[in-house]
C-alpha cells in the first residue's frame, strides 16, 4: 500500500469557503505518546507506575469520550428520523470502532505489576469494557446492547477519574511495546503490516470527514456548528485517529534506510491531527496533498521493495 488519500471534491469546496469556518481556532496541543524509559533515581516504582497508568487512562478516556459523544450526537439527530444507522451514525460508529481499540491498547500497555493492584484491576476492567464497546460499534449494534455496555462504561470511567484526578500524573502515556524480531526481514514485515493498518485507518478517517463536509439529502450545506455535529465530530475523530496512527508508527522499528521517511510520515500525521483538532478547513487539503500523501507513498514504496 502506498497511501491513497482522496482529497479533491469536498476539501476543494472547504478551501473555497463552502463550509463556513468563521475565525481560525488556535491549534490544540494533543498529548503525544512517548516512552517512559526508567524509574528516576530515588523514586518509588509504585508511584511511577501509578502515574504512568493514570496518564494512559486520562489521555485515552478523553479520546473514547469524544468518539462516544460524536456517536450520540448522530443518534439524537432529529434529521435521522426512523433510519437506523444512517450515514452520520454509521460513520461515527465506524470511527469509534477504530478509536476504542487504540485506547484499550494504550491503557493495557500501562498496566504493570508495579501499579497498585486496585487501580490495575479497575483499569483492566475498563479495557475489557472498551473492547466490548468497540465490537458493538463495529457490528452497528442495537440500543439495548449499547446501553448495557454504557451502564458499565460510565461508572467504571467515573471511578477511575477519581483514582486519577487531574494533576495525578506527570508523565505521558508509555509507548506500546514492540515484539522483538528474529531477523531484519521479520522486522520489516512487522513494520509494514503496522504501516498498512495505520495508513488505512487514516484514509478511512479522511473519507469520513469528506463525507460529512459534503453532506447528504438530510444534511445539505453542512457547517461546523450544526447541532448534529456531523462535521465537527468527524474532524474530532479524525484528529484522534491521526494522533494514534502517528504514535503507533513512531513506536515501531523502521526498515533499514527508512527512518527519515517514517519521521516525515509521522510529522505529516501530527500536522493533520492539529489541523483537524483546530478545524482549520482551508489548510487540510494542502497538508494532505503536499505532505501526507507523498510521505505515505515513500514509506509504502520502502515496504514494497524486497
Amino acid at each position: 500500500m502506498t497511501g491513497r488519500f482522496s482529497v479533491g471534491g469536498a476539501l476543494a469546496l472547504l478551501a473555497a469557503g463552502f463550509l463556513t469556518t468563521g475565525c481560525d481556532r488556535g491549534l490544540i496541543e494533543a498529548p503525544h505518546v512517548t516512552i517512559v524509559s526508567s524509574v528516576p533515581p530515588g523514586a518509588d516504582p509504585a508511584v511511577v507506575a501509578q502515574k504512568a497508568a493514570c496518564a494512559a487512562f486520562r489521555d485515552g478516556v478523553a479520546s473514547s469520550n469524544t468518539a462516544n459523544q460524536t456517536f450520540l450526537h448522530a443518534v439524537d439527530d432529529p434529521k435521522r428520523g426512523s433510519v437506523s444507522y444512517d450515514k452520520p451514525m454509521a460513520d461515527a460508529a465506524n470511527a469509534a470502532a477504530v478509536i476504542l481499540p487504540y485506547v484499550a491498547d494504550q491503557i493495557d500497555a500501562a498496566i504493570t505489576t508495579q501499579a497498585p493492584k486496585d487501580l490495575a484491576g479497575k483499569l483492566g476492567d475498563f479495557v475489557q469494557i472498551l473492547r466490548e464497546r468497540a465490537n458493538l460499534y463495529a457490528q452497528h449494534a442495537g440500543e439495548d446492547e449499547m446501553n448495557a455496555n454504557g451502564n458499565k462504561y460510565t461508572p467504571t470511567a467515573g471511578d477511575l477519574l477519581k483514582e486519577c484526578p487531574a494533576g495525578s500524573s506527570d508523565t505521558t502515556p508509555p509507548r506500546l511495546p514492540v515484539a522483538p524480531a528474529s531477523s531484519v526481514d521479520q522486522a520489516k514485515q512487522a513494520f509494514c503490516g503496522v504501516y498498512t493498518k495505520q495508513v488505512q485507518n487514516a484514509e478511512d478517517a479522511t473519507d469520513r470527514f469528506l463525507a460529512a463536509a459534503s453532506g447528504d439529502d438530510r444534511h445539505p450545506k453542512p457547517q461546523w456548528g450544526d447541532p448534529d455535529q456531523w462535521v465537527a465530530g468527524a474532524a474530532a475523530n479524525a484528529a484522534i485517529i491521526f494522533k494514534y496512527a502517528a504514535s503507533t508508527l513512531e513506536a515501531q522499528t523502521p526498515p533499514p534506510g527508512s527512518i527519515e521517511k517514517v519521521k516525515a510520515l509521522v510529522t505529516a500525521m501530527r500536522k493533520l491531527e492539529e489541523l483537524y483538532s483546530a478545524q482549520k478547513a482551508t489548510q487540510l487539503q494542502s497538508a494532505t496533498e503536499d505532505e501526507l500523501e507523498p510521505a505515505a507513498a515513500a514509506v509504502g514504496s520502502a515496504c514494497e521493495t524486497s
